[in-house]
């Protein structure tokens, strides 16, 4: 139960932070000051927590995800690498790490994270629909269609849209 909140809580502010960087030309390129500052005290706490909590796994996971919200990839992937060595039947672990290895463009390291993640759930709907995008990158279209229709069967919304602007024209 816990972790199922953590990862749908994961998924919400990595969904609001993907947003936010799809209306970049919109705004800026670059988050306002005072949210990296607020991020930054937030590190600076969390790192104090881990070095008092060092079994407490779920900072380094918090690490990591702020250190991918400040846009520094290397070291959230070397944060969130620690946190699935210690839990590596993590899902949100590897959402994250997915995630990372996108903005890190390790496209086929994003898709085995993915795949990890349905070896663990099968029926986790958001790793189908991350692995469609990443194949419709690739110009697979038939098989992002194949993973938006299985991610639409398990009621996941963006997977529905995603299937009828690209998928119901060619089938």
């Amino acid at each position: 139960m816990k972790e199922k909140f953590a990862v749908k809580l994961l998924l919400l502010c990595c969904n609001l932070f993907f947003f936010s960087t799809c209306n970049a030309q919109k705004t800026t390129d670059y988050p306002k000051i005072s949210n990296v500052e607020l991020l930054e005290k937030r590190l600076q706490k969390t790192e104090q927590e881990i070095l008092q909590n060092p079994q407490k796994s779920q900072l380094l996971l918090q690490k990591a995800y702020i250190l991918d919200s400040l846009q520094n990839y290397l070291d959230a992937l070397e944060t969130i690498n620690v946190f699935l060595r210690k839990e590596p039947q993590n899902i949100a672990g590897y959402y994250l790490r997915g995630k990372i290895k996108i903005s890190l463009r390790d496209e086929s390291g994003a898709i085995n994270d993915f795949n990890k993640i349905l070896s663990l759930n099968p029926k986790e709907a958001e790793a189908y629909f991350q692995r469609g995008l990443l194949r419709l990158q690739f110009k697979d279209t038939s098989g992002a269609c194949l993973e938006f229709q299985k991610a639409k069967e398990l009621k996941y919304s963006k997977a529905i849209e995603s299937y009828q602007k690209f998928c119901q024209k060619i089938n």
